[in-house]
């Protein structure tokens, strides 16, 4: 890392919050605080995907937001990443901490930048 960093390769993390691995404010402060001190800026914070065999790791949209939230008042905003939904089927990444969607129903949101409806299984 001390040679890109010398070289001036800006190096940009991107993470999946994981259920029972990172899914809390105090794990992901500590990981990003330390990506930090070694020159790598925090950049997506990914809602885990839809994936045959990784329902278990999966948080609900609502818990993400909840800790997304709370990191932010807690270390500064350039080392909180953007916490983003990479929507199915092309559609692209969504940011999750703003916004962007609006819950129609419990685990049922609306993409409001294309309108797309997505449900959250989790």
């Amino acid at each position: 890392m001390r040679q890109l960093r010398r070289a001036g390769v800006l190096t940009l993390n991107q993470g999946v919050l994981l259920k029972g691995v990172n899914d809390n404010a105090a794990t992901l402060r500590k990981l990003y605080l330390a990506l930090g001190e070694e020159g790598v800026m925090p950049y997506y914070l990914h809602h885990c995907d839809l994936v045959e065999g990784g329902e278990h790791f999966r948080t609900s949209i609502e818990e993400g937001r909840r800790i997304w939230t709370e990191l932010r008042g807690t270390m500064p905003g350039y080392f909180i990443p953007e916490y983003i939904l990479d929507t199915p089927g092309g559609g692209g990444k969504i940011p999750l901490g703003g916004n962007f969607v609006r819950e129609t129903a419990p685990g049922d949101y609306e993409l409001l930048r294309t309108g797309a409806a997505y449900s959250d299984p989790a």
